[in-house]
Formats: structure tokens, sequence, C-alpha cells
């Protein structure tokens, strides 16, 4: 495959792959520990209890929506990849079909993500992504 240097984003995952990744990863329950953003608000990533770190490629969109109690415990409780998002909704279809629109129940909100590819890696504690993830 030839090297699609920084600037190229990464294939679009089907929506079976995206649902591989997030299986594999048994996210019910996993408490979301640290999260940041990279390489310029382009890639956004969460670290998760259970060891793993997902990175959202090539973000479009992400927002997260909770209540005023900020004790309360950031576990996920679910996702779904079938509600639609009114920015993407608002895109013609040739760029619209490039972004996936992925909504997590974390503790007693919402967190939305319209990004190209999601990856699941090791999480590493001691610091932030690195230019490889």
């Amino acid at each position: 495959m030839p090297d699609r240097g920084t600037d190229q984003p990464a294939p679009t995952q089907t929506t079976t792959e995206l649902e591989d990744v997030f299986q594999s990863l048994r996210l019910d329950g996993a408490a979301v520990v640290a999260a940041g953003w990279r390489d310029g608000l382009r890639h956004f990533w969460l670290d998760l209890s259970n060891g793993h770190r997902l990175i959202f490629r090539d973000c479009l969109q992400l927002g997260f929506h909770r209540s005023l109690d900020f004790e309360q415990p950031l576990s996920i409780g679910g996702w779904w990849t079938d509600e639609p998002s009114p920015l993407l909704q608002s895109l013609p279809p040739e760029v619209r079909l490039l972004f996936h629109h992925i909504v997590f129940e974390v503790g007693d909100g919402l967190l939305r993500v319209a990004c190209r590819r999601i990856e699941a890696i090791p999480a590493s504690t001691d610091s932030e992504p690195t230019a490889d993830g």
C-alpha cells in the first residue's frame, strides 16, 4: 500500500468493521479515564479503564452533553451507530458518506462523534498518543 503521508485521511471503515472494533473491546462498563485531542484537533482519543485507547480519526464533529452532576462516574453504558447526525445530514452525500456518527452513553451523558475511522490500541497511562497512535 502506498504511503498516504500525514495529510491524507485513512479510508473510511464500513459499519461492520466499526462495530467489530467495539464488540472486541467489551466497552459496556468501561470507564473513561482520560481524553484528548491531537494533530491540531483532527484526531480525538479516549483511554478506558479496560486498558484500551480508542482513537477517532479525522473527526468532523465531537460533543459531550452531561448533567451538572460532575461526580457521576464516566462509565460507558452503551453505544450505537444508527442515529443520524444533524450535521452530517446537512452535508452533500459525497461528504456525508465518508463519516460515521457514533453515540456513546457515558455516565449520565452522551458523547457524539462523527469521524472516518476508529482504532483501538493498548492505552498508555503515562503519555498522550504519539504520532503513530
